[in-house]
């Protein structure tokens, strides 16, 4: 007990529960890994090389955001268009905004459930075996 008592207590601590706050994912493996098959499917082969580009791209926009691809552009002295930038601009502040409270989501999800299941009702209202109109 000894032995694993200061990994619990590091584990409690209120620093770790700052990262939640923000009501965004809670298993940030999970919010990277999704940004690495954006890049690049499991439905289809990819090679190494592809790979290796999907998580280097997976990489920098996870831990600055859209707009530091501009500084790679940049630094490989290609010159972004005006419509790129744009782009890049409005994925951040779509990124940005497109956090939403936890409960609020919650309470849609149910919602579009139950809407669901009265369609599915009315439906089966509708249909009678062997009936004729």
């Amino acid at each position: 007990m000894e032995a694993i008592k200061p990994v619990f207590e590091t584990l409690t601590q209120d620093s770790l529960f700052q990262k939640c706050v923000h009501g965004g994912t809670q298993n940030t493996n999970e919010a990277f890994h999704h940004l690495i098959w954006e890049r690049c499917p499991k439905t289809g082969f990819c090679g190494h090389r592809r790979i290796d580009l999907a998580v280097a791209d997976a990489t920098i926009v996870y831990n600055d955001g859209e707009r530091k691809r501009l500084d790679i552009f940049e630094a490989l002295a290609i010159k972004p268009g005006h419509y790129a930038t744009v782009c890049i601009q409005k994925l951040d502040s779509l990124r940005i905004t497109g956090y939403q409270d936890p409960a609020v989501a919650a309470q849609q999800r149910r919602q579009r459930a139950l809407d669901k299941a009265q369609l599915n009702m009315d439906i089966e209202e509708d249909y009678l075996a062997g009936g004729h109109e």
